[in-house]
């Protein structure tokens, strides 16, 4: 399962979805820290497929968490070299032009 949050734009839907055990969480590195906050992440609990359906409607995704990563390198939304990693978390965002 996942969190995921819509925001709606004039011109853009931005998607943020998390792995469900990863919202509230601080992921940190000696140089990067990032919260994946609940003001941006904390929308509905949602399923793989719902999850899709909303990464083909967005034109920016903001994705954070093993399971997510690996599910939109599946669908083809990302690329493996675009994912940046905090510790072992990936965390790799989208937009579509």
């Amino acid at each position: 399962m996942f969190y995921a949050k819509v925001f709606t734009t004039r011109h853009d839907v931005l998607v943020a979805i998390c792995d469900k055990e990863l919202l509230g969480k601080t992921l940190k590195t000696k140089d990067l820290e990032v919260k994946v906050d609940e003001k941006f992440y904390g929308g509905k609990l949602v399923n793989e497929d719902s999850c899709i359906d909303l990464m083909k409607k967005a034109t920016i995704g903001n994705l954070i968490g093993k399971r997510i990563v690996e599910l939109a390198l599946k669908e083809g939304f990302i690329e493996r070299e675009n994912i940046l990693y905090i510790g072992d978390i990936p965390h790799a965002q989208f937009i579509k032009l």
